[in-house]
C-alpha cells in the first residue's frame, strides 16, 4: 500500500510539472518573445 501512495504522489507532482510547464509555453507564445519583439510586434498587456 505504502508503495502505491508513492507512485501517486510521484503522478501527482509529474502532472504539476506538466501543467507548469504548458502553461510557461502558453504565455511565452502570448508574447511573442524575442522574434516578436524584434519584429515590432508589442506584447498585449
Amino acid at each position: 500500500m505504502e508503495t502505491l501512495q508513492k507512485e501517486l504522489e510521484l503522478l501527482q507532482r509529474q502532472r504539476a510539472a506538466s501543467e507548469q510547464a504548458a502553461l510557461n509555453e502558453k504565455q511565452r507564445q502570448n508574447s511573442g518573445g524575442v522574434w516578436g519583439w524584434l519584429a515590432g510586434s508589442s506584447p498585449s498587456p
